[in-house]
């Protein structure tokens, strides 16, 4: 498994432990790792992708809990910036 791979499932790990996995959605350019190994190698998915992480969350959103996510990606190295 590569780094941006071992990321990646850093990520959803820590998602899960924080209780949020269920109520919001990794989608975006991270997911292209995942669908390629689970599509056998497809040459129609690209490899290329973006640094930025893209989440899906329910409107209205079904959380039940607080969760700071600019910290949990914080303690996986990642900054938090708007444009």
């Amino acid at each position: 498994m590569n780094k941006v791979s071992e990321l990646g499932l850093n990520i959803l790990k820590t998602l899960h432990n924080e209780g949020v996995l269920n109520e919001i959605m990794l989608v975006g350019s991270w997911c292209l790792p995942v669908y390629k190994q689970y599509f056998n190698d497809s040459p129609f998915i690209p490899l290329l992708r973006t640094t930025d992480i893209d989440f899906m969350i329910c409107n209205p959103s079904r959380l039940n809990i607080r969760v700071d996510v600019p910290r949990i990606l914080g303690s996986l190295g990642f900054s938090e910036h708007f444009d």
